[in-house]
């Protein structure tokens, strides 16, 4: 599905692959300078969030943590705080930057595929998408999902489904099922249910399945798949 199409909103402020300063990022996520070249990829630190606007917070939380509660975003993107004049001009701000860079599938606010995963990483961001969908489409408990229907619907080999699994869920073995490393975000929901329906409605619909489903099988006609982390380029 095309990048504009994560939720269900319209945004026309600045392009959701900015990160706020006039830089972009590239499509393993690393930052990349106006003028096209690229930096170094700075390794995750508490400490390197306080340089960063609060756009920038939320990527590097969300690509370090891949699923991550509302109340803990608000903690680590203090950005949002600095610049803002009230409490609630600050948490509005971060709701509006996660509606846009970020989607909430399962109860929970998880990065975008594109922002965490790359061909060139060896995980091509629609197979996580695929994974997504299934999540907010399972009818278990904690939208559970059992890791040999992950591998038979992305067509992908049982070892090599740990690539996108791990990131962000853990096996309950009681289950035999996988689920996310934190529980629903029922606070967030009980605060700004519209904008948490919202995705959840669109990640459980039949046209996002089938959108993400058709690229997927456009990628797998291409011969790309999820690869073992040391045959990635």
């Amino acid at each position: 599905s095309s990048s504009s199409s994560h939720n269900g909103h319209s945004h026309s402020s600045h392009n959701s692959n900015s990160n706020g300063n006039g830089n972009s990022r590239d499509e393993d996520g690393r930052a990349k300078s106006s003028d096209g070249t690229r930096k170094n990829k700075i390794p995750f630190t508490f400490a390197s969030l306080n340089a960063m606007s609060g756009v920038q917070q939320l990527l590097a939380v969300l690509q370090h943590t891949h699923v991550v509660s509302f109340a803990r975003l608000q903690e680590l993107c203090s950005a949002f705080r600095q610049r803002a004049a009230t409490a609630a001009e600050a948490e509005s701000a971060l709701v509006d930057a996660l509606d846009e860079h970020a989607c909430f599938v399962g109860g929970r606010w998880v990065a975008l595929s594109r922002n965490v995963c790359s061909v060139r990483q060896g995980t091509p961001p629609v197979f996580r998408d695929a994974l997504l969908v299934l999540i907010a489409q399972s009818p278990h408990a904690n939208n559970g999902v059992r890791r040999s229907d992950v591998c038979d619907t992305l067509s992908v080999k049982s070892k090599h489904v740990l690539q996108v699994l791990e990131p962000m869920m853990r096996l309950n073995r009681e289950s035999g099922r996988w689920e996310f490393k934190i529980g629903r975000d029922d606070a967030f929901l009980a605060k700004f249910g519209g904008i948490g329906r919202s995705h959840q409605k669109l990640w459980k619909s039949a046209k996002k399945r089938k959108a993400v489903m058709d690229a997927l099988k456009v990628d797998l006609a291409r011969g790309l798949n999820i690869l073992p982390p040391h045959a990635a380029a």
